[in-house]
């Protein structure tokens, strides 16, 4: 399969409160109240214009999370709320996982549609954050409309840089020749995609591992080590033989929905599946798997997207311009019980695919045959830029 996303960069107006969270104060590692716990926390993703209509009573009741990349300016808004004496908790995970409160607010504005706090987290690294309003609430906010994550303008991107790392053995390119010709191909497609939003790629490549046996991965939550070195600042792509996914379908590739980050993340990354040998169709794939990677949305949620969600309003990226059609065939009916980790996106090969879909849309959930599916509209090029954007220091 594929994925899903969305969302404007300005900043709101209206504030009823405006918060300033510095990120390079302190962590006050005060005791954390009981029933907060480790997650699994509903998450809210940066720029997303999905409707993310279950975010409200998360907020309430359990707190949701996100993450900010290094240095970058966000606003987390809470629209149309009206706050019941009520005030919003900053945690965030330290080094070994567990949620320290973090104190570094203080009030700055103050306004009447909606409630706003400005969010800057460390240089250092990204990390990941859960909000809740405490104490919590017996129902959800009166007037409450959506809880929105958004990020400042932000320049860029000039270049994104992509590694692409063949690993172990692989059908049909197993020669140092075929693979440098494999990535001349799949470069040039990658370039050509991202060419309508005018992000240039360079591109380089890694021949990991040549002499093991060849490699399946398993389609999971889980992280699994590969071979291959990891270069600052890029999105690194892994081609194996294989991938299993959930029921009996090929799937592709899958990345992450908003990696965590480009760097020292093991799980930022995208994952392809060498079922199908053409370069070219396999950077079509690729440059699918980055949109998820940098938080772009399916244009049509599948089932599977909805249930990770956990969120049934999430029926589409949100977007003006990408028309809404009905999924029903394949993984979209499928039902995968939610870990509580972040959720990969899949591509995977569609045997059929609905013509009242916009097939032709590079986020499109489902690889369709001989359609050409490299487009992206205006909205979704905007979101693009402006996340690439956040991960580039």
């Amino acid at each position: 399969m594929r994925e899903v996303v969305k969302r404007s960069t300005q900043w709101p107006v209206a504030a009823l409160c405006l918060l300033l969270l510095s990120g390079c104060g302190d962590i006050v590692v005060d005791p954390v109240p009981p029933d907060i716990g480790n997650g699994p926390f509903l998450r809210v993703y940066a720029n997303d214009a999905a409707a993310g209509d279950s975010l409200r009573k998360a907020l309430v009741f359990d707190g949701v999370q996100f993450w900010l990349q290094p240095g970058k300016v966000y606003s987390l808004s809470l629209q149309g709320a009206a706050y019941d004496k009520r005030t919003l908790q900053l945690y965030r995970f330290d080094s070994n996982r567990r949620l320290r409160r973090d104190r570094s607010i203080r009030e700055v504005n103050a306004g009447a549609m909606g409630s706003y706090f400005e969010l800057t987290s460390p240089q250092a690294q990204s990390h990941r954050y859960v909000a809740r309003l405490d104490p919590p609430g017996n129902e959800p906010l009166t007037g409450f409309s959506s809880v929105r994550l958004r990020s400042a303008l932000a320049t860029g991107p000039d270049t994104l840089k992509v590694r692409l790392i063949f690993v172990n053995q692989l059908t049909d390119i197993a020669t140092v020749s075929k693979r440098a010709d494999y990535a001349k191909k799949f470069f040039a497609t990658l370039s050509a995609v991202f060419q309508q939003a005018n992000i240039p790629i360079q591109g380089s490549f890694e021949w990991a591992g040549p002499e093991s046996e060849f490699t399946t991965v398993t389609w999971s939550n889980l992280a699994r080590t590969l071979p291959g070195s990891r270069e600052i600042g890029h999105v690194h792509i892994y081609l194996v033989e294989n991938i299993k996914g959930p029921s009996e379908e090929t799937v592709l590739g899958f990345a992450p929905r908003e990696a965590a980050d480009m760097d020292w993340s093991l799980d930022s990354r995208v994952i392809l599946s060498n079922q199908i040998t053409d370069a070219a169709k396999v950077g079509v794939t690729a440059a699918h798997e980055i949109g998820h990677f940098f938080g772009l949305r399916h244009t049509v949620a599948t089932r599977l997207d909805m249930e990770y969600d956990r969120d049934l309003s999430n029926r589409d990226d949100g977007f003006d311009d990408t028309p809404f059609c009905e999924v029903e065939s394949g993984i979209a009916l499928a039902k995968i019980a939610t870990t509580g980790e972040d959720y990969r996106c899949m591509r995977v090969a569609a045997d059929a695919c609905s013509r009242s879909c916009q097939l032709s849309n590079l986020m499109h959930p489902f690889e369709c045959g001989g359609e050409s599916q490299i487009m992206l509209s205006s909205q979704q090029i905007k979101f693009l830029r402006t996340n690439i954007a956040l991960y580039q220091r």
